[in-house]
This record gives structure tokens, sequence and C-alpha cells, in this order.
């Protein structure tokens, strides 16, 4: 996580530290283990859910075809952001 935080002058609006580096340090660290678990149960329970029910494909195809769609969305904004400019 060093490399991801490097000094980037970057402020949050409700912290007044000395140092801003060190308080969006200290703030991702915080927030991203309880993101990264979430995110985890979400989409075991997504998994489960889809092959208890025997959605085609089963859970891992859900989550494949989610994966392959969520790109091709992020893939458009993308190319859309830049057309508008």
């Amino acid at each position: 996580m060093a490399d991801l935080l490097g000094p980037t002058q970057v402020t949050l609006a409700t912290v007044t530290a000395s140092n801003p580096d060190e308080a969006l340090r200290k703030e991702v660290q915080r927030l991203v283990p309880a993101a990264s678990i979430l995110g985890g149960l979400i989409m075991g329970c997504m998994y489960v859910v889809s092959d208890v029910f025997g959605v085609i494909g089963g859970g891992q195809g859900t989550l494949i075809i989610t994966s392959i769609l969520y790109g091709g969305y992020e893939m458009w904004l993308k190319e859309a952001k830049a057309y508008l400019r």
C-alpha cells in the first residue's frame, strides 16, 4: 500500500491535519479492509444463491458475465468521455 499512497497533496474535506498525506493514508488503511471483506461476502453470497437456484451457467458463470459486462460498461464510459472532449 506504500506504493499506492505516495505524496499526493490530496486533502480530506473534514480532516484538518498538519500532514494531509498521513491523514489520507490512515483513512485508506481504515476503509480498504472493510470494503474488501464486504465485497468478498457479497460475491460469495451471489455465487451460492445462483448455484442454489440453478442459474444457467451456475454461480461462476454469473460472476464471469457480470465481470465482462462491467468491463464493457467501463470501456463505453471511457470512450464516451473521450468523444465528448
